[in-house]
């Protein structure tokens, strides 16, 4: 078994290298066209999101599993309470959603109308309502694994592995979070931020990925179906 300072000794140059093949699709998403806004294109921006959280799902999963620190990751097999777990944390993101959303609507009203991403979405084309929901399901649940797995999971646990104090950890977490949200804008990472926070605590404190992905996929969801409905 590696002890803490074998650990801390193996560098930084994989957990860097992983952090840019995860963040730079994203970081060249920002110099692209804002996400279509209705009909067949939207499904698309949908359809190609979850085909690239699903890829970004597998080489975490292989760079996780070849690790054999699974378990130091908080990478396991679901439990029956990660489903209670999950309800909490749903709970948690609807709470702190409503309360950004109440300062915003305070400090500027403008700032919470959705500009790019999936909450500028519509269902309109051909997709029925039913296949558009389901679009949107699959793209929540992958987008909120890909999130945990890697803002949580191997972010936190390879600080933890290379003893970095539990607060810089969080902190690079968070702010790595927030920044994977600049497409939302100012608003949006002040939001990630928050969420990515909690999120965070909560992994650190036991809470299983799947429990923070089932949770955060339903919060996701939650927006989606609210904005394209509403």
């Amino acid at each position: 078994m590696v002890d803490n300072n074998q650990a801390a000794s193996q560098g930084w140059t994989i957990p860097v290298l992983v952090s840019l093949a995860i963040m730079l699709p994203q970081i060249g998403s920002l110099f692209q066209a804002t996400a279509p806004e209705t009909g067949n294109n939207g499904a698309e921006w949908l359809a190609n999101g979850m085909i690239q959280s699903i890829s970004q799902i597998v080489l975490l999963a292989v760079i996780i599993g070849v690790s054999g620190k699974s378990r130091e990751f908080g990478v396991q097999r679901p439990r029956p309470r990660d489903a209670p777990q999950a309800v909490l944390v749903f709970g948690s993101l609807f709470l702190i959603g409503h309360m950004v959303a109440l300062a915003l609507s305070i400090l500027d009203p403008g700032s919470i109308v959705p500009s790019s991403g999936p909450s500028a979405l519509s269902p309109g084309g051909s997709l029925s309502p039913a296949a558009f929901l389901a679009l949107s399901a699959g793209f929540s649940l992958a987008s909120a694994y890909r999130e945990e797995l890697f803002y949580r999971a191997y972010l936190l646990g390879s600080c933890r592995q290379r003893s970095t104090p539990p607060a810089a950890a969080v902190t690079v977490s968070v702010v790595m979070f927030a920044w994977g949200h600049a497409y939302q804008g100012p608003a949006g990472m002040a939001a990630a931020a928050l969420v990515g926070l909690f999120l965070s605590i909560a992994w650190t404190r036991g809470t299983s990925v799947h429990a923070l992905a089932w949770g955060h996929a339903a919060y996701n969801l939650g927006i989606l179906v609210t904005l394209n409905t509403g």
